[in-house]
């Protein structure tokens, strides 16, 4: 039996702070994370699937690994 979803609340999101070779470079593009919310709503496991640069890819890893949820009830 699948579980049914739940909602997330969001308490904390960090914004990345644009590294300045990616500014100087005028990086642009998506970058993918994929991250795991543990039951207390701490983030884990936070890697970059995907960058149009990597020093932008790497700020943005940083940033979600600060992002924090409400616990899983």
């Amino acid at each position: 039996m699948t579980p049914e979803p739940r909602a997330i609340r969001v308490i904390r999101v960090d914004l990345p702070e644009v590294p300045l070779e990616a500014y100087q470079q005028k990086a642009s593009g998506t970058v993918t994370i994929a991250f795991e919310i543990t039951a207390v709503g701490n983030v884990e496991a936070v890697t970059v699937v995907s960058s149009p640069h990597a020093p932008l890819g790497e700020a943005c890893r940083k940033a979600v690994s600060g992002w924090l949820f409400g616990p899983i009830t």
